[in-house]
């Protein structure tokens, strides 16, 4: 059996960011990530995309070589403005929530995924002027390792 450490790191990330947008707003809000980009260009629905972008991915040891996948997070959150610049810090704010408890996390003896989370950044509120959204946004380095299951 092959594992995908990247594919599962990614969607550890992922998971949490849709798990905190469905949990605050009581509706799930669909969350686009790399492989699949949405544009609501009437401005009728809330949206979030989610952006991970890997960098070093090894260190040296002492004792041999040790995987420490480290990279970029990026959480961009899109509400109709007629629904106001509130609503976009809302959820940006129950992303940040989520983001920063995955440092106060303990992992079971047999996770696959131990994730942390950098100083992040956000939730930044803007009015797009190309797109009648406000988008909330949100970035914060990654570092974590994946261990195969036994």
């Amino acid at each position: 059996m092959t594992d995908y450490p990247l594919q599962k790191i990614r969607r550890y990330y992922e998971s949490v960011v849709e798990d905190a947008l469905a949990v605050f707003s009581g509706d799930p809000i669909p969350v686009y990530t790399d492989n699949a980009y949405y544009a609501d260009k009437k401005g009728e629905k809330e949206f979030a995309l989610v952006r991970l972008s890997f960098g070093d991915m090894h260190e040296l040891t002492i004792g041999g070589m040790m995987e420490r996948l480290m990279g970029t997070l990026i959480v961009e959150i899109f509400v109709p403005k007629g629904k106001g610049p509130g609503r976009a810090q809302n959820l940006g704010e129950a992303v940040l929530v989520a983001l920063a408890r995955i440092n106060a996390g303990l992992y079971p003896a047999d996770a696959e995924v131990i994730a942390r989370t950098g100083p992040i950044n956000g939730p930044r509120l803007t009015p797009l002027q190309s797109a009648p959204h406000f988008q909330a946004r949100l970035a914060c380095s990654i570092r974590a390792s994946y261990r195969a299951p036994v």
